[in-house]
């Protein structure tokens, strides 16, 4: 499911989706099958026609959506810790090569999307060059309407 389809529409690309379900709050992963994408915990379905060309975030609706980079955070972070142990044997040459080592990385990762409000990931597809990096200003605006819209929507308990 993490395919890396760098391709354009006919290079095999495969939209990926990573969310928090509208519905019962529970994670949302999921490649988009038939145009659309279903929660596995409540069963809800989310359109997804021109999810690809980020018109619209299938999950909330916004328009606006940020690039960054498919990075691993957990790797990143796991590369400082071993840097910082070896640096008392390695007399600092660790976080040097540890760094080189986290630029090699960064570098082959792929770029995805991401919807400023609901923070859905869209992975696996090219990302449009009109869609710029994280802003910050942008993303307070943002953050204060996702805080208010979850005060007020009522939560669904997810289904065992």
């Amino acid at each position: 499911m993490r395919g890396r389809g760098r391709g354009g529409a006919g290079g095999g690309a495969r939209l990926e989706v990573r969310a928090e379900c509208d519905g019962c709050g529970e994670p949302l992963t999921a490649g988009v099958r038939d145009g659309e994408l279903a929660c596995g915990s409540c069963g809800r379905r989310y359109p997804v026609a021109g999810a690809e060309a980020f018109e619209e975030c299938p999950v909330c609706g916004c328009r606006r959506f940020f690039r960054q980079k498919a990075f691993p955070r957990v790797l990143g972070i796991g590369l400082v810790v071993v840097g910082a142990v070896l640096v008392p044997f390695t007399y600092g040459v660790s976080l040097m090569v540890l760094a080189l080592v986290d630029l090699l990385i960064y570098r082959g990762v792929p770029q995805m999307a991401v919807c400023y409000l609901c923070r859905a990931e869209f992975r696996g597809v090219p990302v449009p060059a009109r869609i710029l990096p994280f802003r910050h200003h942008m993303a307070e605006g943002y953050e204060k309407r996702r805080e208010r819209r979850d005060r007020q929507r009522p939560r669904r308990e997810p289904q065992p």
